[in-house]
């Protein structure tokens, strides 16, 4: 029995405003498929690759009549071009998303709700990965939008939690499972244990040969030390707590540091052709994944 679901993370509107977007993902997907149909050459085809059973939900339109003649059994053809992919969710549970107001892992929450909906909805098939581990980890790959709130109450059940490894030892962890080659996506506020942290992350994921996009959560007020003072700063995931001094020299040096680390991520995942989003916790996560959809800045499962 799958947990129960936060309605203060999802919220009828939420919900809602949900089949608005994936309506978004199809109308576009629509308008895409026929542009590249109008542009290809007369007579031109695609390379049959497989048969995979009806599922409840896909295109009749797509069924292999002959093949059901044949073995009394609905199937759809699949091609080179469309044979689906699986679709992993990279959950950062890690105790640097327990920040900001809302919490960054409320906004990655959401984000993975949209995500896994809009993959849900195209039928692929599905799976939810925490990072930093739990116990409610087991929903394991699915398929079929029956599945969905399975996946809101996994959603629902994660807290954040230390790890004890970093960003790129907890993505070796789960690749370590050997899980099929896909469509992976990201959800991190990228604050490694180290400056290149991420980065070996993202190169580990390239060299597993998954197609990759990233969506990095930020809280604004992580942009900024705050006040001039004397503080007392603690460090949630390492433990360690030391007394700091911030004048507005310091200040000005924290925030050239963070904006540096933000233009090497970007260059990285510029230079490698990863899609790297911003999502700040303020924003509505299904506004962040409408913009990337008509902007085309999301991967195509």
């Amino acid at each position: 029995m799958a947990p129960p679901i936060d309605k203060t993370l999802f919220d009828d509107d939420f919900l809602r405003r949900l089949q608005g977007l994936a309506l978004l993902a199809r109308q576009l997907a629509r308008q895409q498929n026929l542009a590249q149909r109008r542009s290809s050459q007369r007579g031109a085809n695609v390379e049959f690759a497989e048969y995979r059973p009806f599922q409840p939900g896909d295109d009749w339109k797509h069924i292999d009549w002959n093949a059901y003649a044949r073995w009394r059994t609905l199937v759809l053809k699949l091609y080179v071009e469309e044979k689906d992919l699986p679709v992993h969710l990279l959950l950062d549970n890690s105790l640097s998303m327990d920040w900001g107001e809302p919490r960054k892992f409320d906004q990655a929450r959401r984000l993975a709700a949209g995500l896994a909906y809009l993959a849900l909805d195209r039928h692929d098939r599905t799976s939810l990965v925490p990072l930093a581990g739990s116990d409610s980890a087991g929903l394991g790959t699915v398929r079929g939008m029956g599945r969905f709130y399975g996946i809101l109450g996994q959603l629902s059940a994660l807290q954040t939690n230390d790890p004890g490894r970093g960003l790129e030892e907890m993505t070796d962890h789960w690749l370590r499972r050997r899980p099929e080659t896909g469509i992976t996506i990201v959800l991190s506020d990228l604050w490694g244990k180290n400056y290149p942290d991420a980065q070996k992350m993202i190169d580990r994921l390239r060299y597993a040969r998954h197609e990759m996009m990233v969506v990095q959560t930020i809280d604004p007020s992580e942009m900024s030390p705050g006040d001039v003072g004397e503080f007392m700063l603690h460090d949630r995931e390492g433990g360690q707590t030391r007394r700091i001094t911030i004048d507005q020299r310091e200040k000005e040096r924290f925030r050239q540091r963070v904006n540096d680390y933000q233009k090497k991520l970007q260059r990285f995942c510029r230079s490698k052709q990863i899609t790297l989003l911003t999502a700040e916790t303020h924003q509505s996560a299904i506004d962040i994944l409408s913009v990337a959809l008509r902007e085309q800045a999301m991967i195509s499962a």
